[in-house]
C-alpha cells in the first residue's frame, strides 16, 4: 500500500490499517488522528510532522523511522520497536509506551509530559532538553523496571516523575529537573548529576555510588538508606535532608550543606566533610571513623553516642553542639 492509497482511504472514513506493510512510506506532515496502524511494519516510514493524536501504534514496527515534530498525543506505543527513530521534538504528552523498545531513539527536546514509560528500554537514548514531568517509569508493584543506562539525560525535566527502582546507571543528568521525582531505590551509579535540582525528591534506599553530585541540589530529599559510597558531593546542598542510616563512605563532600540534615546512624567513615556546614545537624549514632571535618561547623549539632574518636575536628566549630557522651561544648 502507498501513501497516496493509504490517505485517499483514511479520507473515507477508513481508519483500520492494522498489520499493514507500510515500510518507507512517505506521510510527513499527514493529518491522520486515531488511526489504527497496529502490529503495522512502518519500517524506515517518514511520518514527519505529521498528526497521530490517540493513534493505536501498540506493537507497531517503527524502527528508524522519521517523527521530527510528530505529534503523538495520548497515542497508543505499548510495546512497539521505536528503535533508532527520530523523533526529535515531537509531542508524546500522555502516549503510552508500556513496554516499548526505544533504544538508541532520539528524543532531544521531545513532549513526554505524563506519558506512560513502564518497562520501556531507553537504553542509550538521547533525550537531552526533553520534558517528561509526571512521566511514569515504575510499575506500582515494583516487578518490573524501566532501563535508562548509559542515556543523556542533560538538563531533562524529570520533575514529579515516577523512577522508582529504574536502571540510570551511567547516565548524564548534569542540570536536570527531578524535583519531587520518585527515584526510590533508583540505580544511580556512576551517574552525572552536577548541578541537578532535586529538592523534595524521594531517594529511599538509592544507590548513588561513585556518582558525582557536586553542586547538585538535595535540599529537603528523603534519602534514608540510601549508598554514596566514593561519590562526589561537592558543594552540593543537603539542607534539611533525610539521610538517616545512609552510606558515606569515602565521599568527598567539602563545602557541602547539610543544615539541618538527619544523619542518625548514618556511616561517614573515611569521608572528607572539610569545611562543611552541619550545624544543627543530626548525627546521633552516626559512625565518623576517621573522617575529615577540619575546619567544619558543627555549632548546634547532636553528636550523641557518635563516634568522632578518629575523626579529624581540625578548626572544627562545635559550640553548642551535643557531644558523644552527652554533655554540651562550649
Amino acid at each position: 500500500m502507498d501513501a497516496e492509497e493509504l490517505l485517499a482511504r483514511y479520507a473515507a472514513g477508513e481508519t483500520d490499517f492494522s498489520r499493514a506493510n507500510l515500510t518507507g512510506i512517505q506521510l510527513a506532515g499527514a493529518d491522520l488522528i486515531g488511526i489504527d496502524l497496529g502490529e503495522a511494519n512502518l519500517h524506515g516510514a517518514n511520518l514527519a510532522f505529521a498528526f497521530l493524536g490517540r493513534s493505536n501504534l501498540k506493537r507497531a514496527n517503527l524502527a528508524r523511522a522519521d517523527l521530527r515534530g510528530a505529534n503523538l498525543s495520548q497515542a497508543r506505543l505499548g510495546e512497539a520497536n521505536l528503535r533508532d527513530v527520530n523523533l526529535h521534538g515531537a509531542s508524546l504528552e500522555k502516549a503510552v509506551l508500556f513496554g516499548a523498545d526505544i533504544t538508541l531513539a532520539d528524543l532531544t527536546d521531545c513532549n513526554l509530559l505524563d506519558a506512560d514509560l513502564r518497562q520501556t528500554n531507553l537504553s542509550s537514548t538521547r533525550l537531552v532538553g526533553a520534558c517528561l514531568r509526571g512521566a511514569n517509569f515504575r510499575e506500582e508493584a515494583f516487578q518490573d523496571k524501566s532501563v535508562l543506562r548509559d542515556t543523556n539525560l542533560s538538563k531533562c525535566d524529570f520533575q514529579g516523575a515516577n523512577l522508582a527502582a529504574a536502571d540510570l546507571t551511567n547516565v548524564n543528568l548534569s542540570g536536570a529537573n527531578l524535583r519531587e521525582a520518585n527515584l526510590r531505590e533508583a540505580d544511580l551509579r556512576w551517574a552525572n548529576l552536577e548541578g541537578a535540582f532535586l529538592q523534595g525528591a524521594r531517594l529511599t534506599e538509592a544507590n548513588l555510588a561513585h556518582a558525582c553530585l557536586a553542586n547538585a541540589d538535595f535540599s529537603k530529599v528523603q534519602m534514608e538508606r540510601a549508598h554514596f559510597e566514593d561519590a562526589d558531593l561537592y558543594q552540593a546542598n543537603f539542607s534539611q535532608a533525610r539521610l538517616a542510616q545512609s552510606y558515606l563512605e569515602q565521599v568527598n563532600a567539602e563545602l557541602a550543606n547539610f543544615q539541618g540534615a538527619i544523619l542518625n546512624g548514618a556511616d561517614l567513615r573515611r569521608g572528607n566533610f572539610q569545611r562543611v556546614n552541619f550545624q544543627d545537624v543530626r548525627l546521633v549514632d552516626a559512625y565518623l571513623a576517621r573522617a575529615n571535618l577540619s575546619g567544619a561547623d558543627l555549632r548546634q549539632a547532636n553528636l550523641t553516642r557518635a563516634e568522632i574518636s578518629s575523626a579529624i575536628l581540625l578548626d572544627a566549630q562545635l559550640d553548642g553542639a551535643t557531644m558523644p557522651d552527652g554533655s554540651t561544648y562550649y
